[in-house]
């Protein structure tokens, strides 16, 4: 099958993840989304069947011993918590994703396709971000009318693609120096800005900034050390929305300080005084199904009465879904990736890795197809670099 038909095929599946970015404007279910995904996804592992993985034996047999995982988390739940087989398997899949390296490490998909495909998404999202702020309604997504935010906060999904773009873009502009990347930096990291999401903004911009004064010569180091600190003092204390962001986060600090931190209380309850047997502490309790089943409908009023929300504390929302096996190879690929050695050119990956690391300790990207796609296609592009790497030294020293 030819290249641009992988390419085609892997927008598809990512669309789907996205939900199309959630129009308001259109009613579609979201079940047609799960179902396109899933459909696409399988056609691609059918398509790509027979081809020879560029990926080493340990990466493949990480990924699939996580979606072993998976699948006994969902036994899991029907054998402990009474919820139906087939319900505990199609709630487990919406973490599914992670099988998908294993047809794009088959695909011979380029780099170049890959950076293209976040190039569309970031652009997509950047349009979407857009549109809602300059409408009257949420256009795509949905909207909390965030006064103690600054701005209304609109719940768009694809920041991921965002942050992925923003830091390949930092990267080359510091290799480069093109105003065109510059352009591209201002205008995502703007669109990041505007997610009002403290975490993803913190995260993207502190790595952002790592990346480029390691990356940069002498001379520019000490620019954009200047020009940060007149941003930092200067700027941003008269920016509405980052003192609002700032005001909240003081607030929620003074008030937490009365009682216990409730993601510290969260992440307590989920790795430690939710009830498990041997079995559940290794392959997971198993993802719930919300309004589905009784093991879904008291675990929603849970999580509710204690305000205990897996989505707060990603890994051990992480090890509650899917054990202490599937976690602690996660957290061995995100390790893996950051200590790689890299060209210049795609050092960026690792950082990538490391806002993904970051990003799953008070937030769940690791839980959500939509967020592991992406970042599945950062572990690829690493996959692929060192392969091409190993291909080259091969041919020399021959």
């Amino acid at each position: 099958m030819r290249r641009s038909k992988y390419k085609g095929l892997l927008i598809a599946i990512s669309m789907a993840s996205l939900e199309c970015y959630n129009p308001t404007f259109i009613n579609i279910l979201p079940q047609v989304y799960k179902f396109l995904l899933y459909f696409l996804s399988f056609a691609f592992f059918f398509l790509t069947f027979r081809n020879k993985s560029i990926a080493s034996k340990n990466v493949i047999y990480s990924i699939a011993a996580i979606s072993v995982c998976q699948l006994i988390s969902a036994y899991n739940a029907y054998e402990f918590n009474g919820q139906p087989l087939g319900m505990s398997v199609i709630a487990a899949m919406q973490g599914f994703a992670y099988l998908l390296l294993i047809p794009l490490t088959k695909s011979k998909l380029a780099i170049k396709d890959i950076e293209q495909i976040v190039e569309f998404f970031t652009i997509c999202f950047l349009v979407c971000s857009v549109l809602n702020h300059l409408s009257s309604a949420p256009l795509f997504g949905s909207a909390d009318e965030g006064v103690d935010r600054g701005a209304t906060r609109f719940r768009l999904l694809g920041i991921y693609w965002a942050i992925f773009f923003f830091l390949m873009k930092i990267n080359r502009y510091a290799i480069e120096g093109s105003k065109k990347d510059l352009y591209w930096i201002m205008a995502t990291g703007l669109g990041i800005l505007l997610s009002l999401t403290r975490q993803d903004i913190v995260v993207s911009f502190i790595l952002g900034g790592m990346l480029y004064f390691i990356r940069t010569k002498l001379v520019k180091k000490l620019l954009f050390a200047s020009l940060a600190a007149i941003l930092i003092f200067f700027v941003l204390p008269h920016v509405k929305v980052v003192n609002s962001l700032i005001e909240k986060s003081m607030e929620e600090e003074a008030a937490q300080s009365q009682y216990d931190n409730i993601r510290i209380v969260a992440a307590n309850y989920y790795t430690f005084e939710y009830p498990r047997n041997v079995q559940q502490v290794i392959f997971g309790v198993g993802v719930p199904s919300f309004g589905n089943s009784s093991y879904g409908n008291a675990f929603q009023r849970t999580q509710e009465l204690l305000r205990v929300y897996r989505e707060d504390v990603g890994y051990c929302g992480f090890y509650y879904n899917y054990g202490i096996i599937a976690t602690s190879l996660l957290v061995i690929l995100f390790v893996w990736m950051l200590f790689l050695k890299l060209p210049d050119r795609y050092v960026y990956l690792k950082y990538y890795a490391g806002a993904f690391l970051l990003l799953n300790i008070a937030s769940a990207p690791c839980q959500n197809n939509v967020s592991i796609i992406p970042f599945m296609l950062g572990l690829y592009l690493t996959v692929k670099v060192r392969y091409e790497s190993t291909c080259k030294k091969e041919k020399i020293n021959s």
